[in-house]
């Protein structure tokens, strides 16, 4: 028996919404990719100064009250950070596109819009904002299921 209070499911506005959400999710995975491409980098500089003993000659010309490993540590703790949070809103942004897991896309778009920890620092917000959105839509709640598994939908 079919629940008369369900909302009919039609494909074609399901594949209009997934269009809609697109756009947003291919641009989260780029910026997250050129952010996560940029920590990887920086991550190696970090380890070369540590393992190349340039880290001590730095030390020597040091004249700050902050000692430079320390520098260092931080900014290898924050590039993972940067690393971790990259790498989840590629996933999220896959999964706006597939249009496969409501919480993995909002959650990534959320993470976007964090200025000091999403892809590169200012670039993710606006995509973050509009991913947001999209997901948000009524539209977005009905299609995107909410977990990974069978067609279940958020209910709002």
């Amino acid at each position: 028996m079919n629940n008369p209070f369900q909302s009919p499911t039609n494909p074609e506005y399901r594949d209009q919404h997934l269009a809609s959400a697109r756009g947003p999710g291919i641009a989260l995975i780029v910026v997250a990719a050129i952010c996560l491409i940029a920590s990887l980098l920086a991550l190696m500089v970090d380890v070369w100064l540590i393992s190349s003993g340039a880290l001590e000659q730095l030390e020597a010309r040091n004249t700050s009250p902050v000692p430079k490993s320390m520098s260092i540590s931080i900014r290898i703790i924050w590039t993972s950070t940067l690393m971790l949070t990259s790498a989840y809103i590629i996933y999220g942004g896959i999964q706006m596109v597939s249009g496969t897991r409501y919480q993995a896309a909002r959650t990534a778009c959320i993470l976007a819009v964090i200025p000091c920890i999403g892809p590169c620092y200012i670039l993710g917000i606006p995509f973050g904002i509009l991913g947001s959105r999209r997901a948000r839509s009524p539209g977005g709640q009905r299609v995107l299921p909410l977990t990974g598994r069978g067609d279940a939908t958020v209910k709002v």
